[in-house]
Order: C-alpha cells, then structure tokens, then sequence
C-alpha cells in the first residue's frame, strides 16, 4: 500500500510541475509579465479574514488565502470547521484581505472579542 502512495505522490508532482511550468512559460511567450514577477506573484499569498454566517444564524471566523475554496469547504466538505459541520449551509458576509498571516490572525483574534451587534454594524457597513 505505501508503494501506492509513494507513486502516486510522485505522479502527483511531476503534473504540478508539469502545469507551473507550461504556465511560466506561456507568460514568457506572452510577455505578460516577466518570469521573475510571475514568481513573485506565486509566492506572495494575501490572506483574507472572512465571516461566513451559518444557517443558525450564528458567525464564523476565520482567515485564509482563498475564499471560494474554504467557503467550499465548510459547505461540502469534511476539511470545513467542526462548528460549521451541523450548520449548512453557511454564506459568505464579510471579508477583507491582509499582506500576511500575521496581520491576518491579529484582525480575526479583535474581531471575535466584539460583540455580535458590534460584527453586525461592520458587515453591515459593507452591504
């Protein structure tokens, strides 16, 4: 079974390097951008706070580089928080993004010790 596995992991990678590549190098051909900046690009993540309200009505807060597939998550999947398993479904009602993790988590920690009026006025304001 681990020989499996082990295979599959490395089919697994050599398409992902297979794809980065033929991507890297259509944005050569292309001249988009450079190869160097599609790089960075890559590399730099924006983290995203997100407030997603469950079908109870009650909120959930977490933070993420990609909104779609962790709303996603939460929804179909068993890679979704616990608290949102007996809740779908749950939408998606705020988010603002971060340059790091850091930053990220230290807006989603003050955002869960408001109060639930004080996030409402919030994702209010932005509806």
């Amino acid at each position: 079974m681990s020989d499996f596995w082990l295979i599959w992991c490395i089919a697994l990678g050599i398409w992902y390097m297979s794809i980065l590549a033929y991507v890297v190098h259509m944005r050569k051909h292309l001249k988009l951008v450079s190869n160097d900046q599609f790089l960075k690009e890559i590399n730099e993540k924006k983290w995203c706070l997100y407030v997603l309200q469950c079908s109870d009505g009650t909120y959930y807060t977490g933070i993420t580089t990609d909104v779609v597939r962790r709303l996603n998550e939460h929804n179909t999947s068993s890679k979704g928080a616990k608290y949102t398993k007996p809740r779908r479904p749950a939408r998606l009602v705020y988010w603002v993004d971060y340059e790091d993790r850091s930053t990220a988590q230290k807006a989603e920690y003050k955002f869960k010790q408001l109060t639930r009026k004080q996030k409402e006025k919030i994702i209010d304001e932005v509806s």
